[in-house]
């Protein structure tokens, strides 16, 4: 039996951009074992895929004595293909202790030079059509050559039961979402946001077409959810940030009508199980990687400080935000208007 590793540790958008990766070895490389190697709380995630999880506590790399021995407890399972598309600190160290087992392996490429490059001068520096996803897999190609060298342009995505799941939460269950949008305006750095008026009037305008939308972030976001509370009424939407698991998450995403996020999970989650998706990009572009698999549209504007930082950051260092600040509801329906039909 062949035996494959995947290693990713996090984080949920960055994990979900790999199943394509993943997928490609389970359609085309029948009966081999996957295992995937990441933190203990992206399992559930994981789990989705089709393989099996090694969850890890992160204390476990908080210092090199203990990647060292997490190394050689895993270079000692005996993988044929080991495929690394972390590849940072934490990770190198498990990778290089498979090799020298005898395992063959591929670390993603990070494009680092290039990446900060482009950040400096506000200008992408990235060939047409690159993507993280596109990165994985190839490097999943480069590990298991000439294994999947057959495999062509093929894109997998991760499908689930039809059925209907009981969600944790029960105000989750009670939302029809089939017919509903989901709205996921918050990301954990603050520069990526939308801007609570710019959530207030898309709601509005989505209520205009009959549309409660479904509201979801992480439990980071409750805060900035509390905000826009305050401020904001007479519109009509189901909150349920902080109220889901990720297995909530995934379920939601995967029976919802479509999906309007900006540059976070949800927005990655929902591509690739080829859900209809507008994604809203301000301090990051797309074009340097994170861009999400069609059925998709990208919202952005230009701004000559534009990007400024790889994944976000806290503080707009011009404190406008006109990257975020100068999309406009209507430029956000437009595009979902292109994806699904919304009536009035």
């Amino acid at each position: 039996m062949v035996k494959v590793l995947i290693i990713r540790l996090s984080s949920l958008g960055d994990i979900a951009r790999t199943y394509p990766a993943v997928g490609l070895i389970k359609e085309f490389l029948k009966g081999a074992k996957i295992d995937y190697l990441t933190y203990s709380k992206y399992t559930e995630l994981v789990e989705h895929f089709g393989v099996s999880p090694i969850p890890v506590d992160e204390e476990r790399f908080k210092n090199l004595n203990g990647i060292l021995k997490m190394a050689g407890e895993i270079a000692g399972k005996g993988y044929h293909y080991v495929v690394d598309l972390h590849s940072v600190s934490r990770t190198i160290p498990i990778t290089i202790a498979c090799y020298l087992k005898g395992s063959k392996v591929a670390f993603a490429r990070k494009y680092a030079i290039r990446r900060h490059l482009s950040i400096l001068l506000h200008r992408v520096l990235f060939p047409t059509g690159m993507s993280i996803i596109s990165e994985n897999i190839n490097t999943v190609k480069r590990a298991l050559s000439p294994l999947l060298s057959h495999t062509g342009n093929k894109i997998p995505r991760l499908r689930l039961s039809e059925n209907p799941i009981k969600l944790r939460n029960i105000e989750a269950n009670s939302v029809d979402i089939t017919r509903n949008i989901i709205i996921a305006p918050f990301s954990s750095r603050k520069t990526k946001d939308l801007p609570n008026e710019t959530i207030y009037l898309l709601i509005k305008s989505l209520n205009q077409y009959s549309i409660t939308p479904v509201i979801v972030g992480a439990g980071e976001n409750l805060h900035e959810m509390d905000e826009f509370k305050n401020i904001y009424n007479n519109i009509n939407y189901i909150n349920l940030v902080g109220k889901t698991s990720i297995n909530d998450l995934i379920n939601l995403l995967y029976r919802a009508k479509a999906t309007i996020s900006v540059d976070t999970s949800a927005l990655y989650l929902a591509s690739i199980m080829g859900k209809p998706v507008v994604g809203i990009f301000g301090p990051t572009d797309p074009r340097m990687g994170p861009q999400p698999l069609p059925p998709s549209r990208i919202v952005e504007v230009k701004v000559d400080c534009r990007p400024c930082s790889l994944h976000g950051s806290n503080i707009c260092r011009r404190e406008k935000r006109e990257c975020m600040t100068n999309i406009s509801v209507d430029m956000i329906v437009k595009e979902l208007s292109e994806l699904v039909k919304i009536d009035r």
